[in-house]
């Protein structure tokens, strides 16, 4: 059995034939701590993972002193104390996969069923079908597509994709090479809206957004 797992986890390596550490990639605003490790061991198939929980150790003195703080007259504590864990996501890779996302120059985009909806002076809304494939003909399909937006606002000194309001906002996810939205919103100052096509992988894996597929609806004058 391998451990994947910090240094401070060096207690329990003799209970495994291997311990690998894994580098710190980033921390995230959220607190979530985004680890990276990589086993190598030529000749071996990887058929289960599972989570290891742990506490450090602590004196007897202490886990009496924590246990009178909260039950005073009750008798001395047992070598016990709670501890609880949280899993984030987990992603395995194969290196031996080189993974390829087609270029955004490799896709054809168009949309299908736009309608219009005024709902007051100067707002409106649109409705509409989003369809993506490979100008190649290959018929691949990713296991998963993230749909984004970003509007623009209107034509300036020739400017055809005007500014970007906002940032991107997430719309939903297709699993299929196409993707139905109904109602967005579309204030009078927007003149386009580009819908980005985020390609991922079985691991997870996700193309970067400036490097994915668009289509531009023009919305300005509808």
């Amino acid at each position: 059995m391998v451990l994947v797992a910090p240094s401070e986890m060096n207690g329990l390596s003799h209970k495994f034939s291997k311990m690998i550490m894994p580098s710190q990639v980033s921390k995230m605003a959220s607190k979530w701590i985004i680890n990276e490790g990589t086993v190598a061991m030529d000749g071996f198939m990887l058929t289960e993972i599972h989570a290891v929980c742990y506490r450090t150790k602590s004196t007897p003195g202490e886990l009496r002193s924590e246990f009178r703080a909260d039950n005073q007259d009750s008798a001395p504590a047992p070598s016990l104390a709670e501890y609880f864990a949280v899993l984030g996501h987990i992603t395995i890779k194969n290196f031996s996969e080189n993974l390829f996302f087609p270029p955004s120059t490799a896709w054809l985009t168009e949309s299908q069923y736009i309608k219009y909806s005024s709902i007051s002076q100067g707002f409106k809304t649109v409705s509409l079908k989003i369809i993506w494939k490979l100008k190649d003909g290959n018929d691949f399909l990713f296991p998963k597509y993230n749909i984004y937006v970003e509007k623009l606002t209107k034509q300036v000194d020739g400017n055809a994709t005007g500014t970007l309001v906002d940032t991107r906002v997430y719309l939903g996810a297709a699993h299929v090479q196409a993707f139905y939205m109904s109602d967005l919103s579309i204030p009078s100052h927007i003149g386009s809206l580009r819908f980005i096509i985020q390609a991922c992988a079985a691991d997870g894996t996700c193309q970067e957004l400036d490097e994915s597929p668009y289509m531009l609806l023009d919305v300005e004058g509808q």
